[in-house]
């Protein structure tokens, strides 16, 4: 748990931030009785900016993903130099899962520290 946890400290604010939310919208899904594999499609990184972050640039959205994807935490596939088929990886799913036990406030609660930071939001 150590190393996710490090791993996850190395990411910028932006970062944490869109995997945080992205996270709890998978455990909302899971919550309502949603089959898992079915909450953790997230599309592709353009769904992802409309769904999720209107509010920032795409670019900056897109940016941070693949570079969530390379450190490992989401799966997809890169494609016309996008991403595509986005999930969230086990690691994260652990971390998470760790550090929250599933509690949606303490989730929420931390996605509002962190976009404290964020000087767009």
């Amino acid at each position: 748990m150590n190393l996710i946890s490090n791993n996850f400290e190395m990411l910028t604010k932006d970062q944490q931030y869109i995997l945080s939310v992205l996270y709890k919208d998978y455990l909302e899904c899971v919550k309502s009785g949603s089959v898992k594999l079915h909450c953790n499609n997230f599309d592709d990184a353009e769904d992802i900016h409309l769904k999720y972050f209107q509010y920032l640039h795409f670019e900056d959205v897109e940016n941070d993903l693949k570079s969530l994807k390379k450190a490992g935490f989401l799966n997809g596939f890169f494609a016309d130099n996008t991403l595509y088929q986005v999930s969230i990886s086990d690691m994260t799913i652990v971390y998470f899962e760790n550090k929250f036990k599933n509690d949606l406030k303490s989730i929420i609660d931390s996605i509002s520290k962190i976009s404290s930071f964020i000087p767009s939001l």
